[in-house]
């Protein structure tokens, strides 16, 4: 479990820090861009001077006091102070040869354990990755065709988007059940799928907390919360139902493939159940904080956040991973016997492990705004979700 552990904690440091690079780097990047007009207008007439007086040599000799103070503007002109963008793109390149070289060297450890932790995450971070590109063109076709962007009825059609890929995701399962490699296409369709399915219940239980009368309160924020626990748990019980009567139909058994499948289906549901929580847990928590709905879109910015607002993020995010360690702890003393607590912890930590992932997400973006940067949209929400599956636990109770 600690080999385990020290894999994961590795590769959330990796991509944490590659996350920043490029924050960082975009910041620098959008604060330096505004001015990159003036900068080059500005110094056009330095460099002419400075052409002036390196073609009149005899005119830097007469009055050299003049003629040095001439070279010292055109040099200050001449690029020896690096421009904003092209730093950003420095720390954009070494950041992404930082992480190529960092993938190569977790590949070839000597710990089987390291290297199974990086290509599992390599395969997650793939399948956020792919999810998050189909959800995204799905749901601008859709609203586009519907023309309610930014409308009331939004939430509306992502909860029919989340009920059609719930169900999308029940019958995909159960068609790849007697696949050829069943077990590889159980797991891939079932993480695209289940990532697609959390992200429309998640913006669509944003989105309602955003409405009147919920955004008027904490607890009128949670109770859309409970109310998202309540129809995932009604859901995940009736398919839960039709896939035990599916796999008893045939010959009144449940063989090994139809174990796989059902085991399959109901990581997938434990991976909507965390998601759309644990980002809605922080929507609560960010209200909590700053007594206002906060902006969640990849685009939107944060507004009138403080440095105390960015410490008090920063101390529930450390409040869920402590409650995740301690937990999984927990978990592993608990015997084979207590099934159902298991299972019931098992859920309660994945959706810890989301919260605290989001919370660091959203911490990082309201610390660069304020140390003073501003105009950087919000892209790196699947890193939440990739620091989240290094953490995840599995059913054993090792993270």
């Amino acid at each position: 479990m600690m080999v385990g552990l020290r894999g994961a904690i590795l590769l959330v440091l990796l991509a944490g820090s590659c996350a920043i690079v490029d924050s960082v780097s975009v910041s620098k990047w959008a604060a330096g861009a505004k001015n990159a007009a003036h900068v080059r207008g500005g110094h056009a007439p330095a460099e002419e001077g400075h052409e002036q007086h390196v073609s009149q040599a005899g005119h830097h000799e007469e009055s050299g006091e003049h003629g040095h103070d001439g070279q010292g503007q055109g040099a200050s002109g001449h690029g020896h102070k690096v421009p904003p963008e092209a730093l950003a793109y420095a720390l954009c390149l070494m950041g992404s040869v930082v992480t190529v070289m960092s993938i190569f060297y977790l590949v070839n450890w000597d710990d089987e354990d390291i290297k199974a932790n990086t290509w599992q995450s390599l395969s997650m971070t793939v399948s956020i990755f792919g999810a998050v590109l189909i959800y995204g063109t799905l749901k601008n076709l859709i609203c586009h065709l519907l023309d309610v962007h930014g409308h009331r009825a939004e939430p509306l059609v992502l909860l029919l988007m989340f009920l059609m890929f719930f169900l999308i995701l029940q019958i995909a399962l159960h068609a790849m059940m007697r696949a050829d490699h069943k077990r590889i296409s159980l797991r891939a369709t079932g993480t695209i799928l289940a990532h697609i399915t959390g992200f429309s219940g998640m913006y669509c239980a944003a989105g309602l907390q955003a409405m009147p009368p919920f955004n008027t309160s904490a607890w009128a924020m949670f109770s859309v919360t409970v109310g998202v626990a309540a129809v995932i748990s009604g859901l995940c019980a009736v398919g839960g139902y039709f896939r035990r009567q599916v796999a008893l139909a045939d010959d009144g058994e449940i063989d090994e493939e139809e174990a796989q499948w059902m085991d399959q289906v109901e990581d997938a549901e434990n991976d909507v159940y965390s998601l759309c929580l644990g980002f809605s847990i922080m929507q609560v928590i960010r209200f909590s904080i700053t007594g206002e709905v906060q902006a969640y879109g990849p685009a939107e910015h944060p507004e009138r956040v403080e440095q105390f607002h960015a410490n008090w993020l920063l101390a529930a995010s450390v409040a869920f991973g402590a409650g995740t360690v301690a937990g999984t702890y927990v978990m592993a003393k608990l015997g084979s016997q207590h099934l159902q607590q298991r299972q019931a912890l098992r859920t309660s930590l994945n959706v810890f492990s989301v919260a605290m992932a989001w919370c660091i997400l959203f911490w990082g973006e309201w610390q660069i705004y304020v140390l003073g940067f501003s105009g950087v949209p919000r892209g790196q929400h699947q890193w939440a979700d990739v620091a989240w599956k290094h953490v995840k636990v599995d059913r054993s109770g090792c993270i």
